[in-house]
Formats: structure tokens, C-alpha cells, sequence
């Protein structure tokens, strides 16, 4: 057979090495590089999802006095700003 002897072994992989040393470089920086976006990803991902134990739903019902106030609040009198003072501008 042509196999080469355990002395040419060590030739023929320092030829390789020599030959692609930068594509190997390479290959490997831009799969740690990867590697490490991928694992930026994941960590963001599980961060960002909201907690599997929520607090549980307010209701969102008004006790009926509660909005009878509020409504007698917008029928009274508007405030009147005495002459020559400055005026609110955030009043209607």
C-alpha cells in the first residue's frame, strides 16, 4: 500500500499547517465568534421573558359612589382667575 511512514506524518502536517495556518485562523475566530452572539442571544432572550409567577389580575370595577364623585367633580363652577393675574394653562 501507499501509506506514508510515521517520520513523513509529521512533514506532511507542518506542510498543511504552513499552507492554511490564516484559513484555520479564520474558521476558528469566526465560530467563537458566532458562538459567543449565539450565547448574547440566549442570555437576552431569557432575560426579556416576563416571569412564569405573575401578579394576579386587578380588577378594573369602580365602586358606583366612587364615580358618582368624579362626575360631580366635573359639573362644578371653573375656576375664575382674578384681574390682572397670571393663568393657569392647563385648565380648560
Amino acid at each position: 500500500m501507499n501509506s506514508p511512514d510515521l517520520s513523513e506524518i509529521g512533514t506532511l502536517l507542518a506542510k498543511f499547517l504552513r499552507r492554511f495556518h490564516g484559513t484555520m485562523f479564520f474558521v476558528l475566530l469566526s465560530g467563537l465568534l458566532a458562538a459567543a452572539i449565539l450565547t448574547i442571544i440566549s442570555i437576552n432572550n431569557l432575560v426579556n421573558q416576563p416571569p412564569e409567577s405573575s401578579t394576579p389580575v386587578v380588577s378594573s370595577s369602580f365602586d358606583e359612589d366612587t364615580v358618582m364623585r368624579v362626575k360631580d367633580l366635573g359639573t362644578s363652577n371653573p375656576y375664575t382667575p382674578k384681574a390682572g393675574s397670571r393663568t393657569n394653562p392647563f385648565l380648560e
